[in-house]
Protein backbone atom coordinates (compact mmCIF):
# COMPACT_ATOMS: atom_id res chain seq x y z
CA UNK A 1 0.00 0.00 0.00
CA UNK A 2 3.47 2.38 0.38
CA UNK A 3 4.24 4.85 3.22
CA UNK A 4 2.71 6.83 4.97
CA UNK A 5 3.46 10.53 4.62
CA UNK A 6 2.03 13.80 4.95
CA UNK A 7 0.41 14.89 1.28
CA UNK A 8 1.72 16.18 -1.95
CA UNK A 9 1.32 19.66 -2.66
CA UNK A 10 -1.88 19.58 -4.70
CA UNK A 11 -1.61 20.62 -8.60
CA UNK A 12 -3.23 21.80 -11.44
CA UNK A 13 -4.93 24.75 -9.45
CA UNK A 14 -7.34 26.75 -11.55
CA UNK A 15 -8.78 30.04 -10.79
CA UNK A 16 -12.35 30.73 -12.09
CA UNK A 17 -12.85 34.58 -12.27
CA UNK A 18 -16.01 36.32 -10.52
CA UNK A 19 -17.23 39.38 -9.02
CA UNK A 20 -15.51 40.29 -5.92
CA UNK A 21 -14.71 36.61 -5.29
CA UNK A 22 -11.91 33.84 -7.06
CA UNK A 23 -13.55 29.76 -7.20
CA UNK A 24 -10.65 27.22 -6.66
CA UNK A 25 -10.14 23.96 -7.56
CA UNK A 26 -7.52 21.54 -8.14
CA UNK A 27 -6.37 18.08 -7.72
CA UNK A 28 -4.45 15.75 -5.12
CA UNK A 29 -2.71 12.53 -6.46
CA UNK A 30 -1.00 11.95 -3.80
CA UNK A 31 -2.71 11.70 -0.41
CA UNK A 32 0.02 10.06 1.70
CA UNK A 33 -1.81 6.76 1.76
CA UNK A 34 -4.37 8.33 4.32
CA UNK A 35 -7.26 10.20 4.03
CA UNK A 36 -7.54 13.85 3.55
CA UNK A 37 -8.64 16.07 6.82
CA UNK A 38 -8.42 19.35 5.17
CA UNK A 39 -7.15 21.75 2.94
CA UNK A 40 -5.76 25.15 3.66
CA UNK A 41 -6.23 28.42 1.49
CA UNK A 42 -3.97 30.93 1.77
CA UNK A 43 -4.23 34.44 -0.54
CA UNK A 44 -1.80 37.13 -0.38
CA UNK A 45 -1.57 40.55 -2.47
CA UNK A 46 1.28 42.76 -3.09
CA UNK A 47 3.57 43.83 -0.48
CA UNK A 48 1.44 41.43 1.93
CA UNK A 49 2.43 37.81 3.36
CA UNK A 50 0.33 34.80 3.01
CA UNK A 51 -2.85 34.85 5.36
CA UNK A 52 -5.32 31.61 5.87
CA UNK A 53 -8.57 32.19 4.46
CA UNK A 54 -10.03 28.55 4.68
CA UNK A 55 -11.24 28.35 8.50
CA UNK A 56 -13.27 25.14 8.89
CA UNK A 57 -11.76 21.88 7.74
CA UNK A 58 -13.06 20.60 4.25
CA UNK A 59 -11.96 17.92 2.07
CA UNK A 60 -13.30 18.55 -0.86
CA UNK A 61 -10.93 19.93 -3.86
CA UNK A 62 -12.38 23.28 -4.21
CA UNK A 63 -12.85 26.81 -2.17
CA UNK A 64 -14.37 30.11 -3.53
CA UNK A 65 -12.62 33.02 -2.28
CA UNK A 66 -14.92 35.58 -1.90
CA UNK A 67 -14.73 39.66 -0.12
CA UNK A 68 -11.99 40.31 -3.15
CA UNK A 69 -11.54 44.18 -4.12
CA UNK A 70 -12.26 43.84 -7.92
CA UNK A 71 -9.00 44.56 -9.83
CA UNK A 72 -6.62 44.05 -7.21
CA UNK A 73 -4.66 40.65 -7.90
CA UNK A 74 -4.53 37.89 -5.44
CA UNK A 75 -1.86 35.18 -5.24
CA UNK A 76 -3.51 31.77 -4.07
CA UNK A 77 -1.69 28.51 -2.64
CA UNK A 78 -3.30 25.01 -1.32
CA UNK A 79 -1.93 22.54 1.22
CA UNK A 80 -3.52 19.47 2.27
CA UNK A 81 -3.48 17.82 5.69
CA UNK A 82 -3.97 14.37 6.59
CA UNK A 83 -3.38 12.77 10.29
CA UNK A 84 0.53 13.21 9.80
CA UNK A 85 0.13 16.52 9.34
CA UNK A 86 0.19 19.57 6.37
CA UNK A 87 2.24 18.95 3.05
CA UNK A 88 3.40 21.37 0.71
CA UNK A 89 2.13 24.42 -0.82
CA UNK A 90 0.52 24.39 -4.46
CA UNK A 91 2.69 26.74 -6.80
CA UNK A 92 0.75 30.22 -6.06
CA UNK A 93 -1.74 31.09 -8.97
CA UNK A 94 -2.57 34.67 -9.82
CA UNK A 95 -6.13 36.03 -10.33
CA UNK A 96 -8.11 39.31 -10.10
CA UNK A 97 -11.73 39.43 -9.76
CA UNK A 98 -13.82 41.77 -12.03
CA UNK A 99 -17.02 43.36 -11.91
CA UNK A 100 -19.28 43.66 -15.45
CA UNK A 101 -20.12 46.28 -16.68
CA UNK A 102 -23.18 47.64 -15.86
CA UNK A 103 -26.13 47.35 -18.68
CA UNK A 104 -26.55 50.20 -21.45
CA UNK A 105 -29.77 51.81 -20.30
CA UNK A 106 -32.85 53.96 -21.91
CA UNK A 107 -32.45 52.23 -25.58
CA UNK A 108 -34.75 54.22 -27.79
CA UNK A 109 -35.55 53.47 -31.45
CA UNK A 110 -36.98 55.73 -34.33
CA UNK A 111 -37.19 55.04 -38.27
CA UNK A 112 -35.15 56.11 -40.58
CA UNK A 113 -34.90 55.49 -44.21
CA UNK A 114 -36.89 52.44 -45.70
CA UNK A 115 -35.92 49.34 -44.04
CA UNK A 116 -33.86 51.23 -41.21
CA UNK A 117 -34.08 51.86 -37.81
CA UNK A 118 -31.86 54.38 -36.30
CA UNK A 119 -30.96 53.11 -31.94
CA UNK A 120 -29.53 55.51 -29.62
CA UNK A 121 -29.13 54.26 -25.89
CA UNK A 122 -26.81 55.54 -22.77
CA UNK A 123 -23.64 54.26 -21.73
CA UNK A 124 -23.67 52.18 -18.16
CA UNK A 125 -23.22 54.55 -15.28
CA UNK A 126 -20.74 51.55 -13.89
CA UNK A 127 -18.64 50.86 -16.72
CA UNK A 128 -17.17 47.25 -14.18
CA UNK A 129 -13.60 47.07 -13.84
CA UNK A 130 -12.13 47.30 -17.78
CA UNK A 131 -13.33 49.74 -19.81
CA UNK A 132 -16.00 49.20 -22.43
CA UNK A 133 -14.52 48.44 -25.99
CA UNK A 134 -17.62 47.63 -27.75
CA UNK A 135 -21.74 47.15 -27.68
CA UNK A 136 -23.32 44.32 -28.99
CA UNK A 137 -26.95 44.36 -30.10
CA UNK A 138 -29.10 42.13 -31.17
CA UNK A 139 -32.74 41.91 -33.17
CA UNK A 140 -35.73 39.88 -32.76
CA UNK A 141 -39.08 38.98 -33.81
CA UNK A 142 -40.50 37.51 -31.31
CA UNK A 143 -38.48 38.76 -28.46
CA UNK A 144 -37.35 34.73 -27.52
CA UNK A 145 -34.71 34.20 -30.93
CA UNK A 146 -32.03 36.91 -31.11
CA UNK A 147 -29.73 37.40 -33.67
CA UNK A 148 -26.04 39.17 -33.15
CA UNK A 149 -26.63 42.31 -35.72
CA UNK A 150 -23.54 42.62 -37.26
CA UNK A 151 -21.63 46.37 -37.43
CA UNK A 152 -18.28 47.29 -36.75
CA UNK A 153 -16.77 47.68 -33.24
CA UNK A 154 -17.77 50.45 -31.08
CA UNK A 155 -17.99 52.45 -28.08
CA UNK A 156 -20.37 55.08 -30.01
CA UNK A 157 -24.12 54.79 -28.24
CA UNK A 158 -25.80 55.19 -31.56
CA UNK A 159 -26.08 52.38 -34.28
CA UNK A 160 -28.44 52.57 -37.54
CA UNK A 161 -29.79 49.09 -38.36
CA UNK A 162 -30.14 48.41 -42.26
CA UNK A 163 -32.08 45.87 -44.10
CA UNK A 164 -35.50 45.65 -41.98
CA UNK A 165 -38.87 45.06 -43.53
CA UNK A 166 -41.22 47.90 -43.31
CA UNK A 167 -44.15 47.42 -41.44
CA UNK A 168 -42.46 44.30 -39.32
CA UNK A 169 -42.20 44.59 -35.18
CA UNK A 170 -38.99 44.49 -34.48
CA UNK A 171 -37.02 44.09 -30.63
CA UNK A 172 -33.86 45.35 -30.35
CA UNK A 173 -31.25 45.35 -27.02
CA UNK A 174 -27.81 46.09 -26.36
CA UNK A 175 -25.11 45.20 -24.03
CA UNK A 176 -21.80 45.96 -23.13
CA UNK A 177 -18.44 44.55 -24.02
CA UNK A 178 -15.01 45.11 -22.05
CA UNK A 179 -12.26 43.40 -23.19
CA UNK A 180 -12.18 41.03 -19.88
Amino acid sequence: AGALAVPAAPASVVATVGTNKIDLSWSLTDTGNLPILDYVVEKKTDGSGWTTISHAPFTSPSFSATGLVNGTAYQFRVSATNVLGTGSTSTPITATPTAPAGAPTLLTSWRGTSGQVLLSWHAPGDSGTYPITDYTLQQSLNGVDWLDVVRAKSTGTTATIDGLTNGTTYRFRVATVTDH
